[in-house]
């Protein structure tokens, strides 16, 4: 969900070429990696084995971030 967010978001700057949209989308993902690592912190003491999960997999952006 906050990949597509993102990219949508980055998409949407590049296709109005708009400085000010590319900020957003900056903010956008800025404000989405904040959430998603205090989400991060929230499930690694609900669930055990939430951190081998992370080791595996991306928090934002699948293969890459």
């Amino acid at each position: 969900m906050y990949a597509g967010g993102i990219i949508m978001a980055y998409g949407w700057a590049l296709a109005v070429h708009g400085w000010l949209t590319l900020g957003y989308a900056t903010v956008l993902f800025w404000f989405a990696d904040l959430k998603a690592t205090r989400e991060e912190r929230w499930l690694a003491v609900a669930y055990p084995d939430y951190p081998d999960y992370r080791r595996r997999v991306r928090k934002l952006i699948p293969f890459i971030y």
